[in-house]
């Protein structure tokens, strides 16, 4: 009993070290919905800061002793973990009325479009500002 109680807090001490998402550390939370739930939190709350983390320090260092203006960086868009989440967030900003369809081409790492800023209003879908109104 000791033992299995030393597991359950070494899972539960990796989650709040590393911000891992529960699902994926610990085995009483580990189902099929929550593990795919989870991983784009892994990649928000964990991966992607501490690879900030480093690649600051990375890039300081560099600049220093290279006198270069190049950054470490990535293209969370080049991650194919996060796809599915960045298409079903892209979907669900489409639902609403509030932005614009350069602001969910934007969210989802695509070009604007000229004229795409228009926010369109329901009423066979119009212009908010042929109808009088002010955006």
């Amino acid at each position: 009993m000791d033992y299995m109680m030393l597991i359950d807090v070494d899972e539960s001490r990796v989650y709040r070290l590393f911000n891992i998402p529960l699902p994926l550390v610990k085995s009483s939370t580990m189902t099929q919905s929550n593990y795919e739930t989870a991983i784009p939190f892994l990649y928000s709350d964990a991966v992607l800061p501490c690879f900030n983390g480093i690649a600051e320090e990375i890039t300081m260092k560099l600049l220093g002793r290279f006198k270069s203006k190049d950054e470490l960086s990535f293209d969370e868009f080049d991650i194919p973990a996060l796809n599915a989440f960045q298409v079903s967030l892209m979907n669900n900003l489409s639902k609403t009325n509030a932005v614009t369809t350069n602001e969910i081409r934007r969210r989802g790492g695509y070009e604007s479009k000229p004229n795409a800023d228009d926010i369109m209003i329901s009423a066979g879908l119009v212009k908010l500002n042929d109808n009088g109104y002010q955006a």
